[in-house]
């Protein structure tokens, strides 16, 4: 007799430890597996109020870019990726782009380099080449006659430039094909493929788009353009 009561009570409690068990280790796994949460909107809030927001959700952070934004106060969100309000499984990264302190810096001068070299110097001195406007004239090749701002002048750090060039009679200008919704590292290739140079690179969050299409370029569609220029590539953010 007694031994059947030891066998009853080793079952019952066997029985009451896989009860246990189900209830707060399988099926809370089971539960968490199918939990999604929405991704808060962060562009625009302090960086340490949106890493909050997002942390309070289960949600991991990651500053992927620091960058000057005139105008835009030190440490806010720029932009983020998964856009806000998609739906992700907790301990999803939230990548953002973040505003850094703007720096004023002298625009060099650049009459009588290339574009190539003017380009370059302007990277040199975190500056970025704006828009190039052209008059033919001289023998072939292209230097600049001016810019805008001035050489000498103030500008923030990522400001552009824009330049006036001189360009030979002999130079032959190429009309920019659209390379809107082209994956990224293909429209790559083809830019360097065909004597271009590959520019700026940005992301921007686009719901519903495959993450590294391209969304935008300059010069766009339809401009003008010569062998040897760069073109500024706007794509999807990656996941």
């Amino acid at each position: 007799m007694n031994r059947i009561l030891v066998v009853l009570g080793a079952l019952v409690a066997a029985f009451t430890l896989g009860i246990g068990l189900f209830n707060f280790v399988i099926m809370p796994r089971l539960v968490q597996h199918n939990v999604t949460v929405r991704v808060p909107e962060v562009v625009g809030l302090d960086e340490s109020a949106a890493e909050k927001r997002c942390t309070a959700l289960g949600l991991n952070w990651k500053v992927e870019q620091r960058r000057a934004s005139p105008g835009v106060p030190i440490h806010q969100v720029l932009s983020q990726s998964p856009e806000p309000g998609t739906p992700v499984k907790p301990g999803r990264t939230v990548r953002v782009h973040v505003s850094s302190e703007t720096q004023q810096v002298a625009v060099p001068e650049l009459r009588g380099m290339s574009l190539r070299q003017a380009s370059v110097q302007l990277e040199n001195t975190q500056l970025v080449l704006g828009r190039v406007s052209r008059i033919y004239a001289g023998d072939a090749g292209q230097v600049v006659l001016a810019s805008r701002p001035r050489a000498g002048a103030g500008a923030v750090e990522g400001a552009r430039v824009d330049v006036l060039v001189s360009v030979g009679e002999g130079t032959e200008p190429y009309l920019m094909p659209s390379l809107l919704g082209r994956p990224l590292e293909e429209v790559r290739n083809l830019i360097e493929s065909r004597g271009f140079r590959v520019g700026r690179v940005t992301y921007r969050s686009r719901r519903g788009v495959y993450p590294c299409t391209v969304l935008e370029h300059y010069p766009a569609s339809g401009a003008l353009i010569l062998r040897g220029e760069s073109i500024d590539l706007v794509a999807a953010a990656p996941e």
